[in-house]
């Protein structure tokens, strides 16, 4: 479930992750899979969390008063 994010972790590093780096992000990030329509953060929660798209993509956007929806940020696989 890791193996995702420690690459890329490990492609942004000029040294390669130590074996104790990698134990501690298998125990700090815990894997969660959102269903379609399924929100990681709604308008007055706080984010506490952070995210790394493995798969699939994710769409950040806001909604005025009208209903029209504006896309802030897409973020797709390995983001």
């Amino acid at each position: 479930m890791h193996e995702a994010l420690i690459n890329y972790i490990d492609r942004q590093l000029a040294t390669p992750l130590s074996e104790d780096e990698i134990t501690r992000i298998k125990k700090t990030f815990v894997p969660k899979k959102l269903q379609k329509h399924q929100y990681f953060l709604q308008e007055g929660d706080i984010c506490k969390v952070t995210g790394f798209v493995k798969k699939e993509a994710m769409r950040q956007y806001t909604v005025d008063k009208s209903g029209k929806e504006y896309i802030l940020g897409l973020y797709i696989e390995n983001w």
